[in-house]
C-alpha cells in the first residue's frame, strides 16, 4: 500500500482492494484512517526499510564460529547485538557454552547453567525451562558442527 501511495495512488477504496487481495482482512475505514497522515503530512508514506532478519538466520549467525561468519552476516548480527543487550547476553552465553564443550571443559558446565540462571536474559527462558542434559546433549550438537574443536598434538615416541 504504501509503495502504490509512493507511485501517486491515493484513492483510499482502491489502495484497500489492491491490499485485500492480498489478505488484509480490515476494511476501508480503517485504511482511510491510516492514510489520513500522509494527507495532512508531506505526502509520502514512509520507505518500510529492509526486512528484518528471520530468527532462523539470527540463530544460525549466534551458533556459527565467529571466524566462520560471512562478514555481512557478522556485521549484521552486532548491530543487532548493539541494539538489543538481551541477544547480546544470549550470544555471550552461547559462544562460552560452544568454548567450553569444543575444548572439553565439561567440568564448568555447571558454572555455565549457574551463570545463565543467574543472568537471566528472555531469551534464555526456554534452556532454563528443560533439563540441562538435555539442553546440553542438544546443543553440543549444534555446536560442535559450528564451532572447530582444538587440534591435538599427537606424540610419535
Amino acid at each position: 500500500m504504501h509503495q502504490r501511495w509512493n507511485e501517486g495512488v491515493r484513492n483510499a477504496a482502491q489502495l484497500c482492494r489492491g491490499i485485500k487481495q492480498l489478505g488484509y482482512p480490515g476494511g476501508e475505514l480503517a485504511v482511510q484512517r491510516h492514510l489520513r497522515r500522509y494527507r495532512t503530512g508531506r505526502g509520502h508514506a514512509p520507505d518500510p526499510g529492509p526486512k528484518p532478519p528471520s530468527v532462523r538466520g539470527v540463530t544460525s549467525w549466534i551458533m556459527t564460529h565467529p571466524e566462520h561468519l560471512r562478514d555481512e552476516d557478522a556485521d549484521k548480527l552486532h548491530q543487532l547485538r548493539e541494539r538489543d543487550p538481551e541477544l547480546d547476553r544470549l550470544t555471550l552465553h552461547v559462544r562460552k557454552f560452544a568454548a567450553m564443550m569444543t575444548g572439553r571443559h565439561g567440568d564448568r558446565l555447571e558454572d555455565w547453567i549457574t551463570d545463565v540462571e543467574q543472568d537471566s536474559p528472555a531469551p534464555l527462558a526456554a534452556l532454563r525451562a528443560t533439563s540441562a542434559a538435555t539442553s546440553t546433549r542438544s546443543a553440543t550438537g549444534c555446536l560442535c558442527r559450528t564451532v572447530p574443536a582444538p587440534s591435538r598434538a599427537t606424540s610419535t615416541g
